[in-house]
Parts: C-alpha cells; sequence; structure tokens
C-alpha cells in the first residue's frame, strides 16, 4: 500500500509542478474555454459503501439498498487522492482522465473476519483489514458555467486494481489459494464546483464527489467469504490550472519578426 500511495502522490505533486510552471510563464487568463486543458489535484476522504453480489457466499435476494457487502461492513473513512488530466472541447462539454487512490480500513470493535486467513489463524477479526482500490478512468463531463463558478456532473469508467490486506498482507482464498488482488473494470460519475480566483483567472480551487463501482466479484477464484462488487465514494478538495493546450504559431512568434505566411 505504502508503494502505491508514493506512486500516485509523485504523479499528483508532478501535476501541480507543472501547474505552478505554467503559471510562471503563461500570461494568458481566459479560463476554462473550449481548446484549453487544466491539470489538477485533490485531496480528501474516502467511504466504502453498501455493495452486492451473487456469489456463492452472497445472499442472491440482496439489493444494493438493504445490503452491506464483506467490503463494506465495518468500513471506516480513509484519506483519498487523485490527479487529473481535462481538455475543454466545448463551452458544455470536456473530457478527463484520472489516476487515483482510495482506500479503507475496518472498525477495530471485534467485527468478524469474512474468511480464514492462514497467515493469521489466530486473529478472527478484521481489525487489521485494509481494502485497497487504484483507479485509472476516464469521463465525459457537463460544464454549467456560473461566473466565478464553474459547475459540471461526469460519468466514465476504467480500469480498478484492487487488493485486501491483513496485517499488510494480502490475503488469499483458503480454498481456491488465490490471492485477494486484481486488476477490474468498473463505473464512476462525479460532481463538482470549482470557483476562480479573481487574481488568478486562469486556477481554480474545486470542491468533488466521485462514485466508484469496481466489478471485482469472481465466484471462481473467491469462494470464502470475501466476494462482491465495490462501492466507493471520494470527497475531496483541489486546485486546476488552466492553460491553452496548443498554442498558435503567432503566439510563440518572436517580437518585431514578421510572419513568413
Amino acid at each position: 500500500m505504502i508503494s502505491s500511495v508514493r506512486w500516485v502522490s509523485i504523479a499528483t505533486l508532478a501535476l501541480l509542478t507543472v501547474a505552478s510552471t505554467c503559471l510562471a510563464a503563461d500570461p494568458d487568463t481566459t479560463g476554462a474555454l473550449p481548446g484549453r486543458a487544466s491539470i489538477g489535484g485533490s485531496l480528501g476522504l474516502s467511504y466504502f459503501g453498501h455493495t452486492s453480489g451473487t456469489g456463492s457466499n452472497v445472499d442472491s435476494k440482496a439489493t444494493l439498498s438493504n445490503w452491506s457487502g464483506p467490503y463494506s461492513v465495518g468500513a471506516e473513512p480513509r484519506f483519498s487522492l487523485a490527479a487529473s488530466f481535462r481538455y475543454v472541447m466545448t463551452r458544455h462539454l470536456r473530457w478527463q482522465v484520472s489516476p487515483g487512490f482510495l482506500w479503507t480500513g475496518y472498525s477495530k470493535r471485534g467485527i468478524p473476519a469474512p474468511m480464514y486467513d492462514e497467515n493469521f489463524p489466530t486473529d478472527p477479526y478484521k481489525d487489521h483489514y485494509l481494502t485497497i482500490v487504484a483507479p485509472a478512468q476516464a469521463q465525459i463531463q457537463y460544464l454549467i458555467h456560473k461566473k466565478p463558478w464553474l459547475f459540471h456532473a461526469g460519468v466514465g469508467g476504467g480500469v480498478y486494481r484492487l487488493w485486501v490486506e491483513n496485517h499488510r498482507k494480502v490475503l488469499k482464498d483458503p480454498v481456491t489459494f488465490v490471492k485477494h488482488t486484481g486488476v477490474y473494470p468498473g463505473a464512476s460519475f462525479e460532481f463538482g464546483a470549482e470557483h476562480f480566483m479573481k487574481s488568478l483567472p486562469n486556477t481554480s480551487v474545486e470542491f468533488v464527489t466521485d462514485g466508484h463501482l469496481v466489478f471485482a466479484q469472481d465466484d471462481k477464484k473467491f469462494v470464502s467469504g470475501l466476494n462482491s462488487n465495490v462501492f466507493a465514494m471520494g470527497l475531496r478538495i483541489g486546485v486546476n490550472y488552466y492553460f491553452p493546450l496548443l498554442k498558435s504559431r503567432s503566439a510563440t512568434q518572436l517580437p518585431g519578426l514578421k510572419s513568413t505566411k
């Protein structure tokens, strides 16, 4: 987990570093308009909510609204972070690609573990369980301009690396002997509001909430009590910097030189 946090943190810091460099070099202040891109990063909390599944260890009559899956029972909020690259196509549409990191720990109140762990046979509780998700996803987002605010709603999907640890070791199904780690498809949604600074019109402070549904259920590999889809939500605050993605030839021409066209 520490390695994954490190790499996503490095990616986020790198994007913000590039943004600060661009801020110093580019005097253009046209905001989030078509033809412009943005880079940004955000930090906040994640929560693993209700899930459902149809595996051998899951009630097939359970629904998303009335049943807590094995990944969410006893789950507590933990930090999350994400980086983003966006491109504004029209006044009301843009796309986004975003890597991230979110995870949950579990309440230390003697909640029974959903499966036997051969590495720690005398520990029957979820006290030291961690469920960790590293998404890499893309979205289409609809924009609403209310100066100095920019609101958005987006939907999309991507690939999600998910793994479960107990005492910092990846869990293994005691029947199939398969480790609880893998890369799965998933879907996502996002809502956000950006406030543009008066003194820095290219820079916005953003408040964002998102949700991720990871299709991690696998009835063949995981048959011992930890098998369902995973639903996680995030609430974060971050910073974005907007800039022209492709500068025109005339914009890069040196002062005093005539165009060769």
